[in-house]
């Protein structure tokens, strides 16, 4: 029997649950966007991360930072409505993204990635220092529209693929 002629195994085949696309939008600008994670909580607000190469974006009440390095991490906030509610970057001189997000029971995304550190921002930090690359975790104040910064913090030390891969709240908020 020749198990070639027979051709490759069928692909699984997944079930159908929903055909319609709900919506979907653009954001970013010309120039280096990447998307890299999304969450939606329990009032239906879309919360994304990722991270830009341009140092304009189409931010609305957003964070008092200027772009600062090769790469920084973007947050934005869609309402239910699908409209913008706030969006931010934030990054040091070197190359920040923030590859993961959620919120916790308040609202406030928090957000976690890839950092090489030099003037990354922090508030009230766990971790204040950082050897070479690492990761950081970081959370915008939903209530003042995300432009405050309630802790920013470095995580892990000279390893650039250690920080910031995965982030989840639980019931209680804790993240």
């Amino acid at each position: 029997v020749d198990i070639m002629a027979a051709g490759p195994p069928p692909l699984p085949t997944l079930p159908v649950i929903n055909q319609e696309l709900f919506w979907s939008t653009y954001f970013g600008n010309f120039n280096g966007n990447e998307m890299h994670d999304n969450y939606i909580d329990a009032s239906n607000n879309l919360y994304i991360a990722g991270g830009t190469t341009a140092g304009v974006y189409p931010f609305l009440n957003s964070l008092p930072l200027l772009w600062a390095g090769s790469w920084d991490a973007v947050v934005a906030k869609f309402n239910p409505d699908r409209s913008l509610k706030y969006g931010a970057w934030i990054g040091g001189s070197g190359w920040d993204e923030a590859w993961a997000i959620t919120a916790d029971n308040s609202g406030n995304p928090c957000f976690s990635g890839p950092t090489a550190g030099s003037g990354f921002p922090l508030v009230s930090p766990v971790q204040s220092t950082i050897s070479g690359q690492g990761g950081f975790y970081a959370k915008l104040d939903d209530a003042l529209n995300g432009t405050q910064l309630l802790i920013s913090t470095f995580l892990g030390y000279n390893v650039f693929n250690n920080g910031g891969f995965a982030i989840a709240a639980d019931a209680l908020g804790n993240v």
